[in-house]
């Protein structure tokens, strides 16, 4: 290794490394979080903040509103534990623009053989992260939320309806919009953005794996709950209504406050067609927006 080091030094390796590397404090881990010792060349490319900027601040510094929570969780735990971690994380750069990572730490030994510092490689996957989303676009997805397109959704409607009319099954219908929020009058702004990345992400985590979730407007939303009737949907759009209106507390960067409408119907054996049972849930979200912030159920 001597002779190794000799010819060059590993420093230099790091310095010139493609993928940005930062060194830190082993602790503490609570606010402000561990302390940057090191950060090399490509990392202050990666992140537009220079290596002053970096050295004396923490790795949360480049994390923002949308930044996967419990992606930090699982780092946090694995700091606790002085182990190593590998997962993909959306930092925000000094200008504010978001870039992906993927991310590997690794806990470094000081002589003692004590746990001193950690070592985190980032590299930027962002072009690898557009071409998912295009293709989950291509799939059928909504590029901004994750979640069903119009089209796809409606294509899901249908088939339930069909499911529903020749098992005489129940499924309820919920549309929702999000009040004060004009996603068309604000499409290629970088907060826009971030709503609808919240709302899609703020719907996956209040609806069940069995639901089916979509984006059928600029600012129209709706959820279809197979085997559901109107007293168990109406307890999941408060829930839904309640964590979408908190998300102005936790993300203060989002704004103006906004609050939620939401209508809620359920199949009937009279609906000739599945638009029947959308129109309807519809009714309900008008009458839901016109009085503001609740939700309002239509029975028939």
């Amino acid at each position: 290794m001597n002779a190794l080091e000799q010819e060059f030094g590993f420093q230099d390796i790091v310095e010139n490394a493609a993928d940005g590397v930062l060194v830190t404090k082993a602790s503490p881990l609570d606010d402000p979080g561990p302390e940057i010792v090191y950060a090399n060349s490509a990392m202050e490319a990666l992140s537009g903040y220079s290596r002053d900027e970096l050295i004396g601040a923490t790795p949360r510094m480049l994390q923002g509103p949308l930044t996967d929570a419990s992606a930090c969780r699982r780092i946090r735990r694995a700091l606790q534990e002085k182990s190593q971690v590998r997962c993909r994380l959306l930092n925000y750069r000094k200008d504010g623009s978001q870039y992906w990572i993927e991310i590997s730490i690794m806990p470094l030994l000081d002589k003692s053989g004590a746990v001193s510092h950690f070592a985190a490689i980032q590299r930027d996957i962002s072009a690898y992260v557009k071409l998912e989303e295009h293709f989950s676009k291509a799939a059928g997805k909504d590029e901004s939320t994750l979640l069903s397109n119009k089209d796809n959704f409606l294509d899901g409607l249908d088939r339930e309806w069909r499911r529903a009319y020749r098992h005489h099954s129940l499924f309820s219908l919920l549309t929702f919009q999000v009040d004060q929020f004009n996603a068309s009058h604000a499409r290629d702004s970088e907060q826009s953005q971030q709503m609808l990345a919240l709302i899609g992400a703020t719907c996956k985590a209040v609806f069940r794996r069995e639901d089916t979730l979509g984006r059928i407007g600029e600012n129209e939303f709706a959820v279809l709950m197979p085997e559901t009737d109107l007293r168990q949907a109406g307890l999941a759009a408060e829930r839904l209504r309640s964590k979408l209106a908190a998300l102005v507390d936790r993300h203060p960067s989002i704004r103006p406050p906004f609050t939620v409408s939401i209508g809620i119907t359920q199949n009937q054996l009279l609906d000739e067609r599945p638009e029947s049972v959308l129109n309807r849930a519809r009714q309900g979200l008008i009458k839901a927006g016109a009085q503001g912030d609740r939700v309002t159920v239509v029975e028939i």
